[in-house]
């Protein structure tokens, strides 16, 4: 078994869940005003960042188990996504210390929402993950372009948490069931 793998899966289910947890904390307040903001989002940044840093320990292991199987345009969609995610989170970062987010965390989510879904379709042709998981990862995928933290739409963050938790999850069970 290879420890540092073993925690980088951890790490991918651990900021998954803190994920969904931040996410659903964020729809479930009131909708924005008409041009305004929603009351509460920016209490939940240093938790959306200690998910992304989690997250993205995971990633790169799950990158690294499945590299072998994907093409060119495959492993370079999965490392721009992974770098949009980063861009978002640092982003993110500036905004809690009193900086304008924008544009780089706007920049960053659109790359990685793009590239996530490339990944996502290279994955659904190529066979990576199991049917179903590459189906929920492309409507995982897809659902984060229309992703607001605004209204209802914030809902749309979930089945991303959902479907890398439980890729986390199933690579982490190879990885001990096989060492």
């Amino acid at each position: 078994m290879k420890w540092p793998a073993v925690l980088s899966l951890f790490s991918l289910i651990l900021g998954s869940l803190i994920w969904i947890a931040v996410w659903t904390s964020v729809s479930l307040l009131d909708p924005a005003p008409p041009g305004g903001y929603r009351e509460g989002v920016a209490d939940t940044h240093l938790y959306l960042l200690f998910s992304i840093a989690l997250m993205t320990a995971g990633l790169v292991t799950v990158y690294l188990h499945q590299a072998h199987d994907l093409p060119f345009v495959g492993k370079a969609a999965f490392l721009l996504a992974l770098a949009g995610f980063l861009l978002f989170g640092g982003g993110r970062l500036l905004q809690e210390f009193g900086h304008n987010p924008q544009p780089m965390a706007g920049i960053g989510w659109i790359l990685f929402a793009v590239f996530l879904v490339i990944y996502s379709i290279v994955c659904l042709v190529k066979g990576v993950f199991y049917p179903t998981t590459r189906t929920v990862l492309l409507l995982a995928a897809i659902s984060l372009l229309l992703l607001s933290d605004l209204d209802w739409r914030s809902w749309l963050a979930v089945p991303f948490g959902l479907i890398w938790a439980w890729i986390g999850i199933d690579k982490l069970h190879k990885e001990i069931a096989w060492k």
